[in-house]
């Protein structure tokens, strides 16, 4: 009897071991990718680099390479203001962002972290 439960308990353990937790992904590693929002296209790298492009209106724009920081234990983003081909399109203001992101819907929205400022940006990835 001892036995039986000698080789329960250790393949149990066993089990235990061997069995890995799904890990949670972090947003530093979701926003990895190209994303869409309205009149605006962005592409984050894993060098913490974006590029931003605006599309859709008049006149088009196609902005530097771009940097930006996630802060993962707080669910933010701060983005550095980019240079644009075009002065006068509306870009993303340089600042931090509180996001709000799914995974099963692929999307994440941004609003100015403490409030106020611009309305919220809600981005799909592509």
């Amino acid at each position: 009897m001892k036995n039986v439960l000698f080789i329960i308990a250790t393949i149990f353990i066993l089990f235990a071991t061997n069995c890995k937790k799904e890990e949670e992904q972090i947003l530093s590693e979701f926003i990895i990718g190209d994303w869409e929002a309205p009149n605006r296209e962005i592409n984050f790298d894993e060098n913490n680099k974006y590029i931003l492009n605006i599309i859709g209106v008049q006149p088009s724009a196609t902005c530097n390479a771009t940097t930006y920081l996630v802060n993962d234990s707080e669910n933010t983003i701060t983005i550095d203001l980019p240079f644009c081909s075009q002065a006068s399109v509306l870009i993303i203001p340089a600042d931090t962002y509180d996001v709000l992101w799914s995974t099963e819907k692929k999307t994440m929205s941004w609003t100015v972290h403490g409030g106020g400022g611009e309305p919220t940006i809600t981005w799909t990835k592509q």
